[in-house]
């Protein structure tokens, strides 16, 4: 049985179709232009003789492009701090603005640890204390409170990083 893909690649965004069900939604600003590629991968000695790989009705619009209709998908969105208008429809909404410290405090604390936690090009950061991370601000936590969500997020560690999300 022959499968269908459907790739759409407008401007920043990236979508995905397996026979007509939407599979994948990435907005990045990456990279705008290149090669379209046909990956194989080898075939093994203990494969019995006569399987191929096999792909037809390959085409390809390159003007009068307009979005197809997806909602409900999620949409992994690799522009920082900003939300696409699908994630909007999807009911994203940001926990962070990548820019202050609004909605979140210290654990222990009322206020936000400024003296600890840094906020830069849209990154918030941990500054090594010597080990005394706890003692200068520690945890973060959201002025809000959440039962059902779903959570998205990015991070970096360094070596002998010590984080996590609770």
């Amino acid at each position: 049985k022959w499968n269908k893909y459907r790739i759409e690649c407008i401007g920043s965004s990236i979508r995905t179709w397996v026979n007509d069900i939407p599979a994948a939604s990435m907005i990045d600003e990456l990279v705008p232009s290149g090669f379209i590629a046909l990956q194989v991968h080898s075939i093994g000695k203990d494969i019995p003789a006569g399987k191929q790989i096999m792909w037809r009705n390959i085409r390809i619009k390159t003007q009068h492009l307009k979005p197809a209709p997806q909602a409900g998908i999620l949409q992994v969105n690799l522009i920082p701090n900003q939300l696409s208008d699908q994630e909007r429809k999807n009911g994203v909404r940001l926990l962070w603005d990548g820019k202050t410290s609004s909605g979140w405090r210290s654990a222990n604390k009322t206020s936000f640890p400024d003296s600890i936690w840094k906020i830069h090009d849209g990154i918030l950061s941990v500054q090594s204390s010597g080990g005394g991370e706890a003692r200068n601000g520690g945890d973060i936590v959201t002025k809000e409170e959440f039962g059902a969500f779903e959570l998205q997020f990015e991070f970096r560690l360094t070596d002998a990083a010590n984080s996590g999300v609770k």
